[in-house]
């Protein structure tokens, strides 16, 4: 069994131990977080003794359950997460883009704890992408704001296609603005659905996609993996000069 302490040093690899980090003692030496997951790795379900730490993904070989591995979240005390931790942290990750911290995460939570009880972690993540969304000035920031939101909810089990509609309109916009081209046409992948490859190099003036928006197709059938409970559409807008 290990025990949080506090300590700057870590014995093991002697680097600094950040102080947003506890220390551990392992073994009778005091780690850092890295260490202690290395040295006394433990799936995050059960709690059972893992013979290693995965590099990426494991299943447990006590309770079955897949857990994964994120080195450079600071959201979570151990770098070895469930999957509803996991789906948390690569929502912050996207956030990070936009210089959203996970003090801002913690912070944001504390708010929302105090004004309406207890907060989902995941509520917390859509709450940063509603406040980034208000602040967001131009097209351009507000396109990629609702990409990154897509992504965080298709990867949460959520339906992405309102934010993916966003994403398009806002894309659209900003290149009528900004004068980048006057007709687009639609980048169909090998792997798209049939509905959506209808579309595939088709040409429209920008006008004419802002007005009819064909990508998201709303009968895309694509989905990333076949236990996914709703639909990716993968194709693109590409300017057209």
């Amino acid at each position: 069994m290990s025990q949080a302490v506090t300590k700057e040093i870590c014995e093991s690899c002697e680097r600094d131990i950040p102080g947003y980090q506890s220390a551990f003692i392992v073994g009778g030496q005091i780690v850092c977080r890295e260490c202690h997951d290395r040295l006394q790795p433990i799936c995050p379900y059960c709690n059972a003794d893992l013979d290693a730490l995965p590099s990426i993904r494991l299943d447990c070989p006590s309770c079955n359950c897949t857990m994964f591995v994120r080195p450079e979240q600071t959201t979570f005390p151990s770098v070895l997460l469930t999957a509803k931790q996991a789906i948390i942290v690569d929502g912050m990750r996207e956030l990070r883009k936009f210089g959203i911290t996970e003090d801002d995460f913690f912070r944001r939570k504390g708010i929302m704890t105090d004004e309406e009880g207890a907060a989902s972690d995941g509520d917390v993540i859509l709450a940063l992408f509603d406040d980034l969304i208000d602040h967001s000035f131009g097209h351009g920031e507000l396109a990629d704001a609702y990409d990154s939101l897509s992504r965080f909810l298709y990867n949460a089990g959520m339906d992405p296609f309102e934010a993916r509609k966003k994403w398009a309109h806002e894309q659209l916009l900003n290149w009528q603005k900004s004068q980048v081209c006057h007709n687009v046409s639609i980048e169909s992948p090998d792997h798209a659905c049939d509905e959506s490859k209808q579309f595939a190099g088709k040409k429209f003036t920008i006008r004419e996609a802002i007005d009819k928006l064909p990508i998201p197709c709303a009968e895309c059938t694509f989905k990333r993996h076949p236990d996914e409970k709703y639909v990716w559409c993968c194709c693109d807008y590409k300017p057209v000069r």
